[in-house]
């Protein structure tokens, strides 16, 4: 429990001097005023492929993101028989960021807390079978995007993560977004 605790406290921490950074770039005339959009991605992790859900708002240079992502191990076995548990992993994040924007390209670093869970493999007990290990946490999931926009559509890619005490993760993902840019 103590750890859940230094974690949520870090991801507060992380959220707080972040918005304590944030300055009126009302100078900017590349900045927009307000913009959301939604975005699906396909990705690996050690967990193996993934897919991922966001929901996004921006006021000027602020982000606020809701994500969702999941992954699950690709298993092929033609008997239908596995002696190890599989991996996977669901996690529910909240981020807040800052975004960079140079004509159709955007950049954003976000950081925030969020829920992870998931299976893992443990101990090696004999030939193929390892222990089963659950997860379940709090964490502080982070993400650095790019994006080229094109009209309400935007392309891109992230590379995502989520620092807990349990099994910190990250990985790669190809994006798709649409909405107001």
């Amino acid at each position: 429990m103590r750890h859940k605790l230094q974690i949520i406290f870090l991801g507060c921490c992380v959220i707080f001097v972040t918005a304590l950074q944030a300055q009126d770039d009302t100078k900017n005339t590349d900045v927009h005023q307000t913009a959301y959009w939604i975005t699906l991605g396909v990705g690996s992790s050690h967990f193996g492929p993934c897919l991922y859900f966001s929901l996004s708002y921006a006021h000027k240079n602020n982000i606020f993101t809701v994500r969702y992502l999941k992954a699950d191990e690709f298993r092929f076995n033609v008997e239908g028989h596995y002696d190890q548990p599989g991996l996977t992993l669901k996690e529910l994040g909240i981020l807040y960021g800052r975004s960079y924007r140079k004509s159709a390209l955007v950049l954003s670093l976000s950081a925030g807390i969020g829920y992870v869970k998931g299976v893992d493999r443990g101990d090696h007990i004999q030939y193929k079978d390892y222990e089963r290990v659950d997860i379940s946490t709090f964490g502080v999931p982070f993400e650095a995007t790019f994006r080229f926009e094109l009209g309400i559509v935007g392309i891109g890619g992230s590379w995502y993560g989520n620092v807990n005490p349990e099994r910190i993760n990250s990985g790669g993902i190809v994006q798709l977004s649409i909405g107001v840019f």
